[in-house]
């Protein structure tokens, strides 16, 4: 599924005439109408569930009573205004509705378009229905004012079933493509029975949610209707075993088209500065920026698709005389319990890789797409209800937000950490005793030649003489955090404790070395074998602590001994960990004592030193003004000047130059600047070596990386067992030609 931005009356009344109802788009038909249907609890109640008449779809897009004519939602006229910053806009006139399409993978449309097999097209009017059920829960009414959405759950909605895609502009083709456009209109009715209009940000949340509930769903009725089916390991869609990639990739000319003028667009934006990301808004930007017109002869369509099935061996129409011969393909049930309970297994260790608490949309998505055409919806449905009763997933209630869910295993890891912290305090011998800690900080302070702030002197004190086994140092950027940690380490060690650093990024631990504390990452602390008791007490400094996550602070505790101290230091404004939770901003909120650093240090000049408060104070626009008035902000509207400029400005002082750029064309022009430079300068060699590097994954959590070693493993084990003959006394060496390139199935 893809939801296109928010469609104008005029829009949605122009798409009906010449779109959504035009048997011109239809693969089948030349004449007549694509008949709307109504869909929707709203639509329902309203009496709109068969066919939707034109009188009909046109008050709904106006936001009147569908029946009577009656102004539901009040509509809004676009006009010119004025705004803050003395720029002319216009403002947006009435939303109409949105076009949510979903479409069949590229291979059941030609088994159901030039295979002719109806039984197809049903299976995904039922597919998309399903789809629709779970969307339609998410359906929210805007709260007007400061008023938060509220959930009502109702939807009245159009579907327009479509069988082509448009003709691409270089051979005129209009490939048989089965889609379903199913328009949103934006009126919703509040537990009141009042008509609201539609706050629609929890449906664009909603369609991969909405997409593996169709996939999942059609994928059971494909199996039912004879067909064999294999996952696209790239898109994740069931597609119709026997029609090859290559057959799928020319019968797609329309999207090869889109991907183009896509890149262009991505490429002309980036070019202006504009962060572009590769989104399903981008290609459906693309699509309407570059279509092709809709008259074409439907027998010519027809022939030509008939002709690339034979070209392809009539890979199309075969699958469909295979399916009907073979009949359903079943699998038993304790296997699809048993794929389920996978699936499920494999959502609950994801759902909490990178967030404490997971949306329950993307833990079901996660949970369908793993065994995708192994098991079946409702089994998967049922298995994770059992896990919440049995209490491996425990929901969170907010007040008008969506479903949510965290594991047991991780509320078990929070409530530990935090526990440690409390039941260890106020009861731990301090570093140094409270009346002599001012003293020594003033003595290692003057030897180590410091002057100290009264801020400074204060934290420092309280982080000595603190009773508690874990304390916290929060400090905002350019309080002075490393002279500080420079005479804890200093003091700490002049009471016989040994000081130990450990950051989770390299460049963190090389900051905290600064401090002459040894230093090196958590990561690689906590993946050695844990250590002989120790013979000193220890001070464990563990910098940047806010991107430390919940598991690795979870087992960094465990390590610790009664005679250990810890020191979390960082800022719960910063970056928070890649991985699950905010363990730093849970402890302070959780009762950790914590020595505050407020007053900058690193600008001394009053005027500079005022700007970089205001950044501290999220004052962005001020800082800004500040800077720009004192001649500090430097334009240069012409691109490559501006990138020289930067390039020359990195090179004559690389260690106090950042560079930052919004546009990733513009940052790999400004890194090859930047290597000329240094190579004219010397500074690097003048040869140039190409090398291949290896690109982090975002996606990639522990459980997917978990996941693709097991496949691998499998295939592997398919290899030696089918094609090798071997003893126990015997090597096999594997072949990459060996290997499966397809998942492997339930049969194999």
């Amino acid at each position: 599924m893809t939801m296109s931005r928010a469609l104008s009356a005029g829009q949605a009344n122009s798409y009906y005439q010449q779109e959504f109802t035009n048997a011109k788009e239809n693969y089948f038909s030349e004449s007549g109408a694509v008949e709307g249907r109504g869909y929707g609890r709203l639509a329902e109640e309203w009496e709109l569930k068969g066919e939707v008449q034109s009188e009909q779809y046109e008050r709904l897009v106006a936001g009147q009573d569908p029946h009577s004519g009656e102004q539901l939602i009040r509509s809004v006229k676009s006009r010119e205004i004025v705004n803050d910053f003395g720029e002319e806009k216009t403002t947006s006139e009435h939303r109409a509705g949105w076009d949510a399409t979903i479409s069949a993978p590229k291979s059941v449309s030609l088994a159901a378009l030039v295979g002719d097999d109806e039984r197809i097209r049903v299976a995904h009017r039922e597919s998309v229905d399903e789809a629709l059920k779970s969307f339609e829960e998410y359906m929210q009414a805007r709260g007007g004012g400061d008023k938060p959405a509220t959930t009502t759950g109702k939807m009245v909605a159009a579907q327009f079933e479509h069988t082509a895609s448009r003709p691409d502009r270089t051979t005129g083709y209009a490939a048989p493509q089965l889609h379903t456009h199913v328009v949103v209109f934006n009126v919703t009715q509040s537990e009141e029975g009042k008509a609201r209009s539609v706050q629609p940000l929890e449906l664009y949340r909603s369609q991969r949610y909405a997409t593996a509930i169709y996939r999942m769903h059609l994928a059971e009725k494909l199996q039912a209707l004879g067909y064999q089916i294999e996952v696209d390991p790239r898109t994740g869609a069931p597609e119709i075993k026997g029609i090859t990639k290559g057959y799928v990739q020319e019968a797609s000319p329309r999207r090869e088209e889109v991907v183009r003028v896509a890149e262009d667009i991505k490429a002309r934006l980036e070019q202006q500065g504009a962060v572009v990301s590769e989104d399903a808004r981008l290609k459906q930007a693309a699509a309407r920026m570059d279509r092709a017109g809709k008259h074409y002869n439907h027998a010519e369509m027809r022939e030509r698709a008939l002709g690339m099935d034979s070209r392809h061996d009539h890979q199309a129409r075969r699958s469909v005389a295979q399916a009907r011969e073979r009949g359903p393909i079943e699998f038993s049930h304790t296997e699809i319990v048993k794929r389920a309970q996978e699936a499920v297994t494999f959502a609950h260790d994801n759902a909490v890789e990178r967030e404490a608490v997971a949306d329950i949309r993307k833990v079901m998505v996660d949970a369908l797409r793993r065994n995708l055409g192994l098991t079946t919806y409702e089994v998967v449905t049922a298995e994770l209800h059992r896990r919440q009763q049995r209490g491996e997933f425990i929901d969170i209630t907010r007040e008008q937000r969506p479903k949510e869910t965290t594991t047991r295993r991780m509320l078990e890891m929070e409530t530990s950490n935090i526990q440690i912290m409390r039941n260890s305090q106020s009861k731990h011998a301090p570093i140094i005793a409270v009346g002599q800690s001012k003293q020594i900080v003033d003595t290692v302070s003057a030897q180590q030649n410091l002057k100290l702030n009264h801020n400074q002197q204060k934290a420092i004190e309280r982080i000595l003489s603190s009773q508690d086994q874990i304390l916290g140092l929060q400090g905002s950027a350019g309080t002075g955090k490393t002279t500080t940690l420079s005479v804890v380490r200093a003091a700490a060690e002049k009471e016989g404790y040994e000081v130990r650093g450990f950051a989770p990024t390299t460049r963190a631990a090389k900051q905290l070395a600064e401090s002459g504390i040894n230093t090196e990452t958590l990561q690689k602390f906590l993946r050695r074998r844990e250590e002989a008791p120790p013979i000193h007490n220890r001070l464990f400094v563990l910098d940047e602590s806010s991107l430390a996550s919940t598991r690795q602070l979870h087992k960094f505790f465990r390590r610790l001994v009664p005679t250990d101290k810890v020191l979390l230091v960082g800022d719960v404004r910063q970056h928070q960990a890649v991985e699950a939770g905010s363990p730093f901003e849970q402890f302070q909120i959780n009762g950790m004592r914590t020595a505050k650093l407020t007053e900058i240090v690193r600008q001394r000049e009053p005027d500079l030193k005022q700007t970089v408060e205001k950044l501290s104070a999220r004052k962005i626009r001020e800082a800004i003004d500040n800077l720009d008035a004192k001649g500090k902000v430097i334009e240069l509207p012409e691109q490559e000047e501006r990138l020289q400029a930067i390039a020359s400005a990195y090179c004559q002082s690389p260690n106090s130059t950042l560079i930052i750029s919004p546009a990733n064309r513009d940052r790999v022009s400004i890194n090859s600047l930047v290597h000329q430079q240094l190579q004219h300068h010397g500074k690097i060699g003048r040869d140039d070596h190409s090398i291949s590097v290896l690109l982090n994954r975002q996606d990639m959590t522990a459980s997917n990386a978990l996941s693709q070693v097991h496949m691998f493993l499998t295939k592997t084990l398919f290899a030696i067992t089918a094609r090798a003959r071997f003893t126990p006394s015997k090597s096999v060496t594997i072949h990459a030609s060996l290997l499966p390139t397809t998942p492997i199935t339930q049969s194999q």
